[in-house]
């Protein structure tokens, strides 16, 4: 599910099941700081919940991993918007950041 909360919070709530068992519940929410019209800062958190342990990605029953972030992008047009950003993750077996870039675009 996906929408848009009171003050313009974008809000996603996504679950996972595998055929072996495995679940995984995922709430993330974002919200677009507009410094111009074009530049446009958007901080994201999200948390992601496991129901089964997965000795094969290093998790444990209920376990929870913790996700921030941060991107800037320039829109040169709506609908074409470079990126840069940084996320991070805790409390998984890939706990750590990593810088990022992209291109945001629709077609």
């Amino acid at each position: 599910m996906q929408g848009l909360a009171p003050y313009k919070f974008e809000v996603k709530a996504t679950a996972n099941f595998s055929n072996s068992g495995h679940a995984l519940l995922r709430l993330s929410s974002e919200y677009e700081l507009l410094f111009t019209d074009r530049l446009i800062l958007t901080p994201e958190l999200g948390v992601t919940v496991h129901g089964k342990a997965d000795p094969e990605r290093g998790t444990d029953s209920g376990d929870t991993t913790l996700h921030t972030g941060l991107r800037l992008r320039y829109e040169i047009r709506p609908d074409l918007a470079p990126y840069a950003g940084y996320e991070w993750e805790h409390g998984s077996a890939h706990d750590g950041g990593q810088w990022m870039a992209g291109l945001r675009f629709w077609f």
